[in-house]
């Protein structure tokens, strides 16, 4: 069955918008990016020299191993971690300032930071408070909350105790009220994890769909299915992280060589083999 999410049409007002119009197409570059930390008096970097673009209009994954770096690059790109790491940030071109900057993105972090005793539409209520314009009426921050509601599949527990809810609602809530100011820029570190694979997908799907409507998006994830891997308009990863010897078997390897026992999990088995671990 094909999944087709709902996605926020136009409204007036600083209700959600499409950006091509009312927002910005943020297009955000990278230039020689390293974040280093310092263990026993020796400097060993986390990232190092990565470059790299996010466009509107594109759902962007950051993909690799546990430790690989995805939530440090993550935190640099957002502007959540701001010192100790070198490079440069571009913003449509023009060296990112921190204070306009924080008006255009949001980042989803991994982990669910709710307040247990609000109900789910309570706690939308709040997010909708805090980060909307103050001139919206009452009316108006109603009916976005119940946008948000349904784009997220949250009307069955919009009642419900935050302490009450199940994993994926969790999940399912803290990426909703991230998003609900609706930011031209979006930053998701692992929005899947802990999801099934129907909620995933219903996740990746409504993402993929605020990227169709131009708004920039990117996620890290890890261990994606094969029909949520062809979701990503682009998928970036740090090649650094890879055994570069493995690479030559990897290239010739064919279906023959590796059956796939679930077909109906990925036709091209050897598509999903992204990274191989030294050693």
């Amino acid at each position: 069955m094909e999944m087709k999410p709902a996605i926020v049409s136009k409204t007036r007002r600083g209700l959600p918008l499409s950006p091509d119009g009312s927002r910005h197409r943020i297009n955000l570059t990278w230039k020689g990016i390293s974040f280093s930390v310092t263990v026993r008096k020796e400097r060993r970097y986390l990232l190092q020299k990565l470059w790299g673009s996010l466009e509107a209009g594109q759902l962007t994954a950051v993909m690799g191993p546990s430790g690989a770096g995805k939530t440090t690059l993550l935190n640099i790109l957002s502007g959540f971690h701001c010192k100790g790491y070198e490079g440069e940030i571009f913003v449509n071109g023009t060296t990112r300032r921190r204070s306009p900057f924080r008006k255009l993105v949001s980042y989803v972090m991994n982990g669910h930071y709710l307040l247990p005793h609000l109900t789910t539409r309570e706690s939308l209520c709040a997010a909708a408070q805090l980060k909307l314009r103050p001139d919206l009426t009452s009316g108006e921050r109603t009916q976005l909350v119940e946008r948000v509601l349904s784009i997220w599949g949250l009307e069955e527990c919009a009642d419900t105790m935050n302490n009450r809810l199940s994993t994926g609602q969790r999940k399912r809530l803290s990426v909703a009220q991230e998003l609900v100011s609706n930011p031209p820029l979006m930053f998701l570190d692992e929005p899947t994890s802990g999801l099934d694979s129907s909620n995933s997908l219903q996740c990746i799907l409504t993402l993929k769909a605020f990227a169709a409507r131009g708004y920039t998006v990117v996620c890290s994830i890890h261990q994606p299915s094969s029909k949520i891997f062809h979701l990503f308009d682009k998928v970036g990863r740090h090649m650094n992280c890879f055994a570069t010897n493995a690479l030559p078997f990897y290239t010739n390897v064919t279906t023959s060589h590796i059956p796939a026992p679930c077909s109906f999990f990925c036709s091209r088995p050897f598509s999903i083999l992204v990274a191989v671990r030294p050693g």
